[in-house]
């Protein structure tokens, strides 16, 4: 048996817009056993993805900000304590 897989993607990210592509490809092949049969399987598939950022919701900035906050306290007594 004799089986091949691969995978490519690559992307970009910026401020506002982002994207990226990827592909996989697989191959198998295989003899069967008494006859002079092989069975092949190939497959390749892809993913686009393209996407524009919106301004997260006043409720979930501020989330984000008190959790960033209680990080940084954390991150400041562990280092006190060292």
């Amino acid at each position: 048996m004799i089986r091949l897989d691969g995978t490519i993607g690559m992307g970009y990210n910026g401020e506002r817009f982002f994207g990226g592509i990827y592909a996989r490809a697989t191959g198998s092949s295989f003899r069967q056993a008494h006859t002079s049969l092989i069975s092949t399987d190939d497959r390749v598939m892809g993913h686009i993805t393209i996407g524009y950022r919106i301004q997260a919701p006043a409720i979930l900035r501020s989330l984000m900000l008190r959790s960033d906050q209680k990080i940084d306290q954390l991150q400041q007594k562990l280092l006190k304590s060292r």
